[in-house]
């Protein structure tokens, strides 16, 4: 594969001073270029090792950033002759870079950034991250399901308009949760509604109770 444009930014022995800085470069660079990675192993700094500023500045001793398909896919076992395999992007490619804590810096100590898998920004698009939907994406795609428009039919639609991928499932999803969030409103406010009735009989009967103390006393 040939190094694709940026890549010398990140070559073995360059030094960051903070891991925001090494961070902000490296997730543009990444996102430029359709891929999607994580923190695969870290280590933070630890109190005994470094100030407070260090500690914020660097954030960790060593750290290493993998595409999301980094490693293999592990099984499971359910029995003593049947494994399963874990639900995971994991498909052995090798793409990722480790730095390390040396001099007040974080440095480059490792670089690989060959993949084992197609990129590109279809795909990019149809990571679940990247398929995210916002309130206001919500609405536009709402609009139309309020009008009658198969599910289907409103997400192709706003995908045609807007560009971005969107999977029938988070729509489902979303309105999942949605619909749970109701609920638990509704839940409350039931509950709140219980205990106001609960403390309006207790008054009452402590209103009784008085009565009756108050009674007792004049008779005496």
């Amino acid at each position: 594969m040939a190094n694709l444009e940026g890549q010398e930014e990140f070559i073995v022995g360059r030094q960051f001073d903070s891991y925001k800085e090494f961070n902000d470069m490296f997730s543009d660079w990444c996102a430029r270029n359709f891929y999607l990675t994580r923190i695969e192993d870290s280590h933070k700094i630890t109190n005994n090792l470094a100030t407070g500023e260090m500690r914020e500045r660097l954030v960790y001793t060593s750290v290493k950033v993998s595409c999301v398909h980094y490693g293999h896919r592990a099984s499971r076992a359910i029995s003593k002759e049947k494994t399963v395999q874990r639900s995971t992007f994991r498909r052995g490619c090798p793409f990722s870079i480790s730095l390390k804590l040396v001099n007040n810096t974080l440095e480059i100590k490792q670089a690989n950034f060959q993949h084992n898998h197609a990129v590109n920004a279809l795909m990019y698009s149809r990571y679940p991250q990247n398929r995210k939907i916002t309130d206001f994406e919500m609405g536009e795609i709402g609009r139309l399901l309020d009008m009658g428009v198969a599910p289907q039919v409103a997400v192709n639609d706003y995908t045609s308009r807007t560009g971005k991928s969107v999977a029938i499932k988070d729509v489902r999803n979303y309105l999942q949760k949605e619909n749970k969030k109701v609920g638990n409103i509704t839940n409350k406010n039931k509950n709140i509604d219980k205990y106001k009735t609960e403390i309006q009989n207790l008054m009452r009967n402590g209103y009784r109770v008085r009565n009756k103390i108050n009674k007792i006393s004049i008779n005496l």
